[in-house]
């Protein structure tokens, strides 16, 4: 099932960090059409960031509807040789409370100010995190932050959202919607559960579907025709 959004109407205020948003339509593959947010400053971290640890999701809520979430189900415990960077940019070796090991993002790890629970006001370090689906409520962008040097617009690159940016940033889809109705007033935006969580995407002008459920279709239709065509031999 799928349905229109009803987009914010008139002129909302945004944060300042939201400078623009592109959608990159995905016409060659199957993927659904990917929305890139154009910013000047790194979104996925803030002054005072603590996580909340709900089942094997840690995430950190800011009140402007932003989100850093990880996901890990070792247990944690106290663990010697771990590592971070200091101030420097240098590895720093240290003990402290951990997860087990694993290998999401190439087994880094990451130290998590916590809030609430059993470990409140403690650093754990996630080794080895994943990225997962959307936290209900949020959907995921990536980001280009535009005040980076790397980003700045080059002969390769002529446009900012030519930049590949950074992935991982969730956002309330109540925050989301004043965005997208500014910087892309022309378009629809659908709403599914095509994912088993509930996901907006962009729609082009003369789209009846959303990209997913029209494809979703397509692979239905296929398997119906399939069987058609080949029916089954009785024994």
């Amino acid at each position: 099932m799928w349905s229109l959004v009803d987009l914010p109407v008139g002129r909302h205020k945004l944060p300042d960090w939201a400078l623009g948003l592109h959608i990159e339509w995905m016409d060659r593959w199957a993927n659904a059409p990917d929305m890139k947010l154009k910013t000047n400053q790194r979104l996925r971290s803030w002054d005072g960031q603590k996580f909340r640890k709900q089942g094997d999701m840690y995430i950190a809520e800011h009140h402007d509807g932003r989100a850093d979430v990880y996901y890990h189900s070792g247990r944690i415990s106290m663990v010697n040789g771990l590592r971070r960077y200091d101030d420097n940019g240098r590895v720093e070796i240290y003990s402290g409370l951990a997860t087990t090991q694993q290998d999401g993002f190439g087994g880094a790890h990451y130290p998590l100010l916590i809030d609430g629970g059993e470990y409140d006001g403690q650093i754990v370090t996630l080794r080895g995190p994943w990225h997962g689906c959307s936290p209900d409520g949020f959907i995921e962008l990536s980001y280009v932050n535009v005040a980076e040097d790397y980003n700045k617009p080059c002969k390769r690159r002529p446009h900012w959202y030519s930049h590949g940016g950074v992935g991982g940033l969730y956002l309330r889809i109540g925050a989301f919607l004043p965005i997208f109705a500014r910087y892309q007033p022309h378009l629809r935006l659908a709403q599914h559960n095509y994912y088993k969580s509930l996901s907006v995407e962009p729609m082009k002008p003369d789209w009846e579907l959303p990209k997913t459920i029209h494809n979703q279709h397509k692979i239905l239709l296929s398997q119906v025709e399939h069987a058609l065509s080949h029916p089954a031999v009785p024994r």
